[in-house]
């Protein structure tokens, strides 16, 4: 449809009252059909050039429509009615896909495909090359791949609903400035959200407000899959107010992902650690998490390849249990919180651990990490440390330890106890260490 005859429609009354309360070309008027058995791509797709280019939205009333591979020009605005308009896939590719575009807007209809497994990972929305991409009040269901995949976008991702979702709900690479808020997940086939980065640099996408649950590990692995929220090499992420439950591993997990701030996390039923800074790193913030039922709790670890510097501070973790390493089958985890290099963990509780309560370096692999003020109560060992051979430095001052079924404060070589209970009077201290004025019960 040419240009001037849009804007000559627009001019005949072929607008539409949209619930936002905006102004758009009603689609219906203009040759689109809700429920339509025949697919609709090529009317869907010229109608939105059209629209686009006389500067209008394009309105999609309640009613299901078929349709694939629709490009979206830059300065397409698609509205939906919520609740009502469903665009349905009926094959593996995306419905909708957005490439090298200034900005694009789609908001109040819902995405959905047949299911089932796909061979790539593609989205039922894809864009690629977006300078400001706002997606809202959208429903994305029964992707094969992924829900939406962003390739170098920026803009916000705000109220969305992902449900039974092959691989990933939502996937950023190398983003450009990127919120991504107040979205709900449930059966997701790997991973909730993931930001990652081609290579390891500066990323600043904002994730906060999301709520996600049952997420599997289909593809396997030993933490590649299976998590809420999954960061790779993305440096400067604000994870905020996760509501994270039911996840094979992680609610969080950084991957090489450096300056991370990981706070208001609600957390259960995890399979692995709820919260996982590895690899590496340097410099994370973990503050103000709810972790209960999980193996682990926080862990700040992999100085070996480079992970160091964090706070780990005021955040409960409680009922961590002990299950076996999915790569070597050992009994392991169990442990409340633990940390490396350079980190301090302060005013944290831990509660109901079946192994250590506070752990602090494992092996040679300990520097400089302090552990004060926490209050640990019924575990195995309450704050366990190494003094393996090349360990480095720590201090365990002013905790407050109940129910330390094996000692209060023991130092470890690997998995060795090797020193007395540290929180006694009269026992002997390694000179790396410095331990006062805990109180054990």
């Amino acid at each position: 449809m040419p240009n001037r005859r849009l804007v000559l429609c627009a001019a005949a009354g072929f607008l539409a009252a949209v619930p936002s309360g905006a102004r758009a070309l009603d689609g219906a008027k203009l040759g689109l059909k809700p429920g339509a058995t025949n697919d609709q791509s090529d009317v869907l797709e010229r109608l939105l050039r059209g629209a686009a280019a006389a500067g209008e939205a394009l309105y999609l009333p309640g009613g299901n429509y078929r349709a694939e591979r629709v490009r979206l020009p830059d300065g397409a605005r698609l509205i939906g009615e919520p609740g009502a308009t469903r665009l349905h896939g009926s094959g593996t590719s995306p419905i909708l896909i957005a490439e090298k575009a200034k900005r694009i807007s789609i908001e109040s209809l819902a995405l959905e495909a047949r299911g089932g497994a796909a061979a790539d990972d593609a989205g039922l929305l894809t864009a690629e090359d977006v300078g400001d991409i706002t997606l809202q009040r959208l429903e994305v269901a029964r992707s094969p791949g992924s829900g939406v995949r962003l390739l170098r976008c920026g803009g916000r991702l705000r109220d969305l609903s992902l449900r039974d979702i092959a691989n990933t709900g939502i996937f950023s690479l190398d983003a450009t400035g990127l919120i991504i808020e107040g979205c709900r997940m449930t059966d997701i086939g790997n991973n909730g959200i993931q930001v990652w980065r081609s290579s390891g640099g500066w990323d600043g996408t904002l994730v906060r407000g999301n709520m996600i649950e049952r997420v599997r590990a289909d593809a396997g692995g030993s933490g590649q899959n299976g998590n809420a929220v999954n960061l790779f090499r993305a440096g400067g992420v604000l994870v905020a107010d996760t509501q994270a439950g039911d996840c094979a591993y992680t609610a969080v997990r950084a991957n090489a992902s450096s300056d991370v701030s990981i706070r208001g996390t609600m957390a259960r039923n995890m399979g692995e650690v709820a919260i996982f800074v590895e690899f590496g790193f340097s410099g994370a913030v973990v503050v103000g998490n709810v972790i209960e039922r999980a193996a682990a709790g926080i862990s700040i670890t992999n100085f070996n390849d480079g992970g160091r510097l964090g706070t780990v501070q005021g955040n409960l973790v409680r009922d961590v249990f002990r299950r076996p390493d999915p790569e070597t089958g050992k009994i392991s985890y169990g442990y409340g919180i633990s940390a490396e290099a350079d980190t301090v963990m302060s005013g944290n509780v831990v509660e109901g651990a079946e192994g250590i309560g506070i752990n602090l370096g494992w092996g040679p692999y300990l520097r400089d990490v302090a552990a004060h003020g926490n209050i640990v109560r019924d575990v195995s060992v309450g704050i366990g440390v190494s003094v393996a051979p090349d360990a480095g430095r720590a201090s365990i001052i002013g905790n407050t330890i109940a129910g330390a079924r094996r000692g209060a404060i023991l130092g470890f070589a690997w998995d060795d106890v090797k020193t007395g209970d540290l929180a006694r009077a009269g026992v002997s201290v390694d000179p790396r260490l410095t331990v006062r004025d805990n109180s054990a019960a």
